[in-house]
């Protein structure tokens, strides 16, 4: 895993408390999260919460059941999400199954998270992106993680608007959000296909780092 100072890129503040037998984190965002985010963040947190508090007990000795929230702002303080996770007997705590190969974003998103998380997180794109996507697909193989938006309306070519709207500053936040979790080392490839009514191609933005 990567060093924990590397989660700068990402956060310009995280700040960890404890309340009984609640470990309470809080994460200011240095990208705006947007306010559709929770729900899919809750189900990612339910997915792994057997394998966060597997880990807390290894360094944790206590018989009470153990609570983790996970608080998040966007960088003007706004809250945008609030995840509180619960522990119970039955928690998943050994991981999922994977095909992918270890040390691949795949095979760790698939194996924290389990198989359905790449579905899990397209109504938060969906919500994104509002009335302007009908609908969107998230395919990762290997390194390679590729989003799909099919568009309500047809924009023709716009290759050169979508890449302008992608800045460097904004294309290293975007791999450091994905590759930083994951431990990767190794460079990925975050792909952004943009598809008209028509099924052409309207823009596809690649970022590898």
């Amino acid at each position: 895993m990567s060093d924990g100072s590397a989660y700068e890129n990402i956060f310009s503040d995280v700040e960890v408390t404890v309340e009984g037998n609640r470990m309470i984190y809080k994460f200011t965002s240095k990208n705006e999260l947007g306010s559709n985010v929770e729900e899919t963040m809750q189900a990612n947190a339910n997915a792994a919460k057997g394998q966060l508090f597997a880990s807390i007990r290894s360094m944790v000795d206590t018989e009470e059941k153990m609570e983790i929230e996970y608080i998040y702002f966007n960088p003007d303080g706004t809250q945008v999400a609030d995840i509180v996770m619960y522990e119970e007997d039955g928690d998943q705590t050994g991981g999922y199954e994977s095909t992918a190969d270890k040390g691949t974003l795949q095979y760790y998103y698939e194996s924290t998270f389990g198989p359905d998380y790449w579905n899990n997180s397209i109504d938060a794109m969906l919500a994104q992106y509002g009335d302007s996507v009908t609908d969107a697909k998230i395919e990762c193989i290997g390194n390679t993680l590729s989003s799909y938006y099919y568009l309500s309306a047809n924009v023709g070519d716009a290759q050169e608007a979508m890449e302008a709207s992608f800045d460097d500053a904004t294309r290293k936040s975007l791999i450091d959000q994905v590759k930083i979790p994951a431990g990767v080392t190794d460079p990925v490839t975050i792909e952004y296909i943009y598809i008209n009514p028509d099924g052409s191609v309207a823009a596809k933005i690649e970022i590898t780092g």
